[in-house]
This record gives structure tokens, sequence and C-alpha cells, in this order.
């Protein structure tokens, strides 16, 4: 048997989990789709499969004692994985120039991700690299359900001095 969430709008739907909305008697639910498409619930309200629901942002319309409006993600949990990685391969590659230009190596050009880097500065290799490092700690806060911190603890910066 499945198991069934009991749902308010306040946290992110997993696609494929089976919910129940949790309000009250003689309420109506319109959840708007990432597609704008709207569906209407009524009270009682049956068990709703999300397999179908795609991934995205998604608009409650609430209409019980009082009315409200709330906002939520479907995610799905492949997706999720998939970006994480491509954010570490994109690091990793990445590290790849660094290493290749301390070591002296005549990188005139590198391709990652099908796009070619021309004789990248130390500096601008660094910042691509924080910058997809924030990404995945975003990614994978994301999928823990916290807030975003620093999973990967610490990126060194070596400068030479001139």
């Amino acid at each position: 048997m499945a198991v069934i969430r009991k749902v308010d709008f306040t946290t992110d739907i997993i696609q494929g989990e089976t919910i129940v909305f949790n309000f009250s008697e003689d309420s109506v639910v319109e959840v708007v789709n990432s597609k704008g498409i709207k569906t209407s619930y009524n009270y009682p309200y049956q068990p709703i499969d999300t397999s179908s629901w795609e991934d995205g942002a998604y608009t409650a319309i609430i209409n019980d004692t009082s009315f409200a409006v709330r906002t939520f993600q479907v995610v799905n949990p492949t997706t999720t994985a998939d970006k994480y990685n491509q954010y570490l391969n994109i690091i990793n590659e990445i590290n790849q120039v660094i290493e290749s230009k301390v070591q002296g190596g005549g990188v005139i050009t590198q391709s990652i991700n099908n796009k070619s880097l021309t004789t990248e500065s130390m500096d601008a290799l660094l910042k691509l690299r924080s910058h997809y490092t924030k990404l995945a700690n975003q990614e994978r806060a994301r999928m823990k359900g916290i807030s975003p911190g620093n999973p990967i603890k610490s990126i060194t910066t070596f400068n030479r001095g001139v």
C-alpha cells in the first residue's frame, strides 16, 4: 500500500508520491501547473498520484475559511541528482584546465561541455570554478532540504607573485 502524505503546499512535492490535501470541510483547492492548466479539487479530497505531474513551479489557490494562494515546487528526484552530477563534472573539467596551467602546460584551448575556453586567465578559471561550486552547493542543499551552506568545504586559490 502506498504511503499517502497530507499536504498544505508549504513544502515541495516529490514527483510520484501520493498526496491528499489537508484542508477543512467545504474547501475547494485549485492547482495550476507549470503550463498554466488549472485543476479543481473539492472536499472530501481523494488521494492523488503525482507520477504524471511535471516538475516545476505550481500554484495552489485555496478557498476555505480564508482565501490563500501558495506556490510550491514539484521535484523530479532523478533530474535533481543529474543536475548535481553535471555540476560536479564541470568543476572537475575546470580543475583539469587549472592543473594543466599550473604545471606549465601550454593549454591553448580546452573544451568543457562543448564550449571552448581559449587561453583563459587563471583568475577567470577560478571565478568559473567558484560559480559552479556555488551552483552545486545550492543543488545539493535543495536535494537534502537544507539551507544552502557549503558542502564542498573549500576552494584553494593559488596566486603567483608579480
